[in-house]
């Protein structure tokens, strides 16, 4: 069977990208109704590698041969209305030349940057920053993300476009946008990395537009399609792998190791979730059932949930609670209560889950020695839903997403993650239901070898 993918095609015995040129482009770009490289393989597998950077150089060029044709079809619609201005008398010219001088920069958008006059309001991006943080209750994590992006733009326009006003919003145009893009993809930043980049300059520009506070959006024609060959996607451990970290995180002295790795490899907890939350969230309902609350009510005031189908009440897998789980919640009651693990200091924006993640990453690497850098912490939930979504006693994917704290919507082979149904969010969850769920997940085998830290 011949195997093909879309714009790969095996040319001479070698692997080629052929991408198809617009008419209308060819000729602008002048090579022809195709764009052509040769991979210089005949291996499929590795011109699948090789074909997302070639593509993404043609879409670019593509782009820019796009943004040239629009530029050439203004100029000549504007030499055309202009000549006929040169055609009118005095009079004429008087009544006319306003309305239709009006109509061609409102259709070009040919507002040229200008030196702010007395008056004039610069629009720095901090201060956008700072407003649509405020706005939107970004995490202050996200709004120093946003300021460092903005920062780098500023410093490339300083350095290649003008040193005043560098830093106005106002002034920045479309073709700065695409300039700084164009800087990107020659650095050796990832297409992901650059697609963040653009990203959140496009949020900003598009903020500060839709509030009046420039007169145009220069990024609202700038395309960036980011292509990603799924390397560094996070999986799920292998059963091998979940038993070695699961046996190690038993065999740990530290709390935050051992009962962070078994809540999250028993519930799919995220590590947020765990390490910032407090005794009071841990309750003996009358019959007998231990639940793990995951709410805001006894959080510091700077920890956060990642969204409103993360609160969720857990009842806990037995296997934690055989590891001895309500003895050391009682030992931290014992102590005066508050934090369930106060042993994590808190960083600048009251949080505790980044310097838990540091410490958890190096355990993972050093003790149970996993090295490859998509099996992380994170990785349990991956593992949870993997065990539960393939589990022969195949259980309700509402509850699965229920348990996890999951929105609706498909996964990367389409498959469905979630209901999306509104009717399915009316009615509640009992916690038996999702208890005997939970109890799916596997306790690490009897007969594995018990970890030992000294291995």
């Amino acid at each position: 069977m011949k195997r093909q993918t879309l714009y790969l095609q095996m040319w001479h015995g070698y692997w080629r990208v052929r991408k198809p040129v617009p008419k209308l482009l060819i000729p602008i770009i002048g090579k022809g109704q195709y764009l052509t490289r040769s991979l210089q393989t005949a291996n499929f597998n590795e011109a699948k590698k090789l074909a997302p950077a070639v593509l993404a150089e043609f879409n670019n060029t593509i782009e820019q041969a796009r943004l040239r044709f629009e530029r050439a079809a203004c100029r000549d619609a504007t030499l055309a209305d202009l000549a006929h201005l040169d055609t009118l008398s005095s009079d004429e010219l008087l009544r006319q030349s306003p309305p239709v001088l009006g109509d061609l920069f409102r259709r070009l958008d040919l507002n040229p940057p200008q030196a702010p006059g007395k008056g004039s309001k610069v629009v720095p991006f901090k201060t956008v920053i700072s407003e649509w943080a405020k706005e939107r209750k970004v995490a202050p994590p996200g709004e120093r993300s946003f300021t460092t992006k903005a920062e780098r733009f500023v410093a490339f326009i300083r350095e290649h476009h003008r040193v005043a006003d560098a830093d106005d919003m106002s002034r920045v145009s479309p073709e700065e946008v695409i300039d700084y893009k164009n800087e990107l993809l020659k650095t050796d930043l990832g297409h992901d990395t650059i697609g963040n980049h653009i990203a959140a300059l496009r949020t900003l520009f598009r903020y500060a537009k839709r509030n009046r506070k420039i007169p145009s959006d220069p990024m609202v024609d700038i395309v960036f399609h980011a292509v990603s060959d799924g390397r560094a996607k996070r999986l799920p451990f292998s059963p091998q792998d979940r038993e070695r970290v699961l046996q190690a995180a038993l065999a740990s002295d530290d709390p935050v190791i051992k009962w962070a790795n078994l809540l999250a490899g028993y519930q799919g907890i995220r590590l947020a979730e765990a390490i910032e939350a407090d005794c009071r969230d841990i309750e003996i309902l009358a019959d007998g059932l231990m639940v793990f609350h995951i709410r805001l009510d006894h959080r510091l005031p700077g920890m956060r949930l990642k969204n409103k189908t993360s609160i969720r009440s857990l009842p806990i897998h037995s296997a934690v609670l055989l590891a001895g789980f309500l003895d050391y919640v009682e030992g931290i009651r014992a102590q005066g209560g508050g934090q369930l693990f106060p042993q994590v200091a808190l960083n600048r924006d009251g949080r505790k889950s980044t310097n838990a993640s540091r410490g958890l990453g190096e355990w993972l690497r050093e003790v149970v020695k996993i090295k490859d850098p998509r099996f992380v912490f994170h990785s349990h939930r991956h593992s949870v839903k993997s065990i539960l979504r393939n589990h022969p006693e195949n259980p309700r994917v509402d509850l699965v997403n229920k348990i996890l704290g999951h929105v609706g919507g498909k996964d990367d082979l389409g498959r469905d993650n979630g209901s999306i149904n509104a009717a399915d969010g009316y009615g509640v969850f009992e916690l038996r239901a999702m208890q005997r769920v939970i109890e799916l997940i596997p306790a690490p085998s009897p007969g594995v070898a018990q970890f030992s830290c000294a291995a």
